[in-house]
């Protein structure tokens, strides 16, 4: 496993300048034959599927969407024992299936023996099964499916296809970077194999996944997640060791990341005004979590008047903007259709151009509301512009009439 790191950093260390912090570098773009310029933007993606009507990361779930016209669809991967990718979210099987066990540590012949129940709650801490948010109650039980399957199914649509590598967190051991590089490899390989490299966008709020998919690549586009929780100053601190040991952040021997301050604020806004973890894996595109866009405090940049401009100048023009957990499972706040479109007109102001989230249906109706009421507003503004020319028409043939 050592030397497989080895390989990485070496690969990554070859030809680069060992004194900056990738000031000067630029994302690649999505790919421009991708499917998802061919959708209408912000497009709507159904995070794990559709959760409000099948359990989540299932092949029923991803054939709900369809029918409801979602734009793309998310799923969580995870590679089991004996290497298969499967659609599953948590680290454990419990909370999907009664059973107490590690999804890594089972072969996939023994996922097959389970169902996910048709009862599945979501909790407000990971692990803690005794804090309830939301319970649902599906039609039937279902079964974890392979990435393949879904994939397949996938191809004959026009759906883009939004991939997250988990578990969502950087490993501690050598043993979970081995995983990380492996999951992202795999995926990708994947992807090739059936030719869906226009199709699929692969995404993880790990960056380590995403070297072992830049290992392969091959035209697959990806991205790096940015969320809330490196706000936290301990886990900011675990995290600035953690992302110091990614391949080519460890080649420059600059210690960018340990000159962002004390505190996770600083830390954060530095990642988010620099690119730096996103350039150091060769990311495509950037998608950070609805609530950073939520508190200007979190991008405000000095000699930057938008996260918009932020982006274009030290990301790439053409790198494009996503956002997730918009209207999420978990969410126990309640808003009103205004607030709603309130909030998608945030999200257009800032350039946002994919959105993820749990309820398809929610977020397509407020886009709606929003057009309908952007054009109203224009249809009076000409009305308003076609009066005051009618009215300076008149006065300039009245004048005209009387001398």
């Amino acid at each position: 496993m050592r030397k497989t790191w080895l390989v990485f950093t070496l690969l990554f260390t070859a030809g680069l300048c060992a004194e900056d912090c990738l000031e000067n570098e630029k994302l690649r773009s999505i790919r421009s034959d991708h499917v998802y310029f061919q959708l209408k933007h912000p497009c709507v993606i159904g995070h794990m599927g559709n959760v409000q009507e099948f359990q989540e990361n299932t092949l029923e779930g991803i054939r709900s969407l369809i029918e409801i016209k979602a734009d793309g669809v998310h799923l969580h991967v995870q590679l089991t024992e004996d290497d298969q990718l499967v659609l599953f979210q948590d680290r454990n099987l419990y909370r999907m299936t009664g059973e107490d066990f590690e999804l890594t540590k089972l072969p996939y012949n023994e996922l097959l023996k389970m169902d996910l129940m048709d009862k599945i709650s979501y909790y407000k801490h990971e692990g803690d099964y005794t804090d309830a948010i939301k319970t649902f109650t599906y039609r039937s039980t279902s079964k974890i499916p392979l990435l393949s399957d879904a994939l397949k199914e996938l191809k004959t649509t026009n759906l883009l296809v939004y991939i997250e590598l988990m578990p969502e967190n950087v490993g501690e051991q050598p043993i979970d970077r081995y995983i990380a590089l492996r999951v992202g490899e795999l995926a990708t390989k994947l992807v090739q194999q059936l030719q869906m490299e226009r199709q699929v966008l692969i995404v993880s709020r790990d960056p380590v996944k995403l070297v072992g998919v830049n290992s392969v690549y091959g035209g697959v586009s990806f991205g790096w997640l940015i969320d809330p929780s490196l706000y936290e100053k301990k886990t900011a601190e675990t995290m600035k060791v953690k992302f110091n040991d990614i391949p080519r952040v460890f080649s420059l021997k600059t210690n960018c990341l340990n000159k962002t301050g004390a505190n996770g604020f600083s830390f954060t806004k530095y990642l988010i005004s620099t690119g730096y973890i996103s350039k150091a894996v060769n990311s495509s595109f950037v998608d950070f979590a609805i609530d950073i866009f939520n508190q200007k405090l979190f991008y405000e940049i000095p000699g930057h008047s938008s996260l918009r401009e932020v982006v274009s100048k030290n990301y790439g023009r053409g790198t494009t903007v996503g956002t997730f957990d918009v209207f999420t499972v978990n969410d126990t706040t309640t808003s009103t259709e205004k607030e709603d479109v309130a909030l998608m007109e945030t999200i257009d102001e800032y350039g946002v151009t994919r959105i993820v989230t749990d309820d398809v249906n929610r977020v397509k109706r407020a886009l709606h509301q929003k057009t309908i009421t952007y054009n109203k507003g224009s249809v009076l503004q000409s009305y308003f512009q076609i009066l005051l020319m009618v009215l300076v028409f008149s006065k300039t043939l009245a004048t005209l009439i009387f001398v």
